[in-house]
């Protein structure tokens, strides 16, 4: 207000009037500028609200659905946990795919972190139907991306553990079936 004021009661071609234009222009560029940013903030918050509705549907719909998978997930951990503990106690003879992965028995460091390796492990063959007796991932996931974050998830598992990665010999050997247990191709 205070440019448009002077612009209005000063001499074109003085100085005080040439200061008060380009001060004017500075102050309608930042307003313009202002004002282009509001109207993309305003139209990424009203986005990200319609985001939000949309995802508390989804949860009224979908969520108990998922409470009850993860439930019934952490159900089917429990057991696998207690019949491999109860398996390795009795000194149970392990399929091949098992031993050539995570050897006979758990290490006597780092158990419970095998514990949790060889549960997912179990999970993953019985939740993807691998039938596979040599290779404990079976076949590559093809595009299922869960099924592949889990199988990323395993063999990451594998690498940073050093136990199971001196036991299972190459990682990427085990899961194209040329690792140790394979017959002709050890």
């Amino acid at each position: 207000m205070r440019h448009s004021a002077t612009l209005a009661t000063t001499a074109r071609n003085s100085a005080e009037h040439r200061q008060a234009g380009a001060a004017f222009r500075a102050a309608h560029q930042g307003w313009t500028t202002a004002s282009a940013q509001l109207t993309a903030t305003t139209e990424a918050a009203e986005q990200a609200g319609q985001a939000l509705q949309n995802d508390d549907e989804r949860r009224a719909v979908h969520g108990p659905n998922v409470m009850t998978g993860d439930a019934a997930r952490a159900t089917l951990q429990g057991k696998l946990r207690e019949r491999l503990s109860t398996a390795i106690a009795d000194a149970a003879l392990l399929p091949s795919w098992f031993t050539i992965v995570l050897g006979h028995q758990p290490p006597a460091t780092g158990t419970q972190r095998w514990l949790d390796t060889a549960a997912s492990l179990l999970m993953y063959r019985i939740i993807y139907a691998v039938k596979d007796p040599v290779v404990a991932l079976g076949p590559p996931p093809g595009n299922d991306e869960d099924r592949k974050a889990w199988h990323r998830s395993l063999t990451e598992d594998r690498r940073k553990n050093p136990v199971l990665a001196k036991r299972s010999g190459s990682v990427e050997a085990v899961e194209c079936g040329r690792g140790r247990g394979r017959r002709g191709q050890g």
